[in-house]
């Protein structure tokens, strides 16, 4: 007997996309309000070094993957 692949159609994984977005931003939005936390001053310079180096390393991880074949990943 085969095993029938699970699959979410595309519009509704959008759905549960969403939802989970919904969930996070109120499970963030409602202690903020509460003011359990505490905000602090971020350096910009730092932040901006961060954010492109992350996004270096996911390019080059991208181009990486080009060169390997799909049977190492699965």
């Amino acid at each position: 007997m085969a095993l029938r692949e699970f699959s979410i159609p595309q519009s509704q994984s959008y759905k549960l996309d969403k939802l989970a977005f919904l969930v996070t931003f109120c499970s963030l939005h409602v202690p903020l309000r509460m003011r359990f936390f505490e905000q602090k001053p971020l350096d910009q310079k730092i932040v901006m070094r961060c954010g492109i180096m992350n996004g270096i390393s996911i390019g080059l991880l991208d181009l990486s993957l080009g060169f390997n074949s799909i049977d190492f990943y699965q």
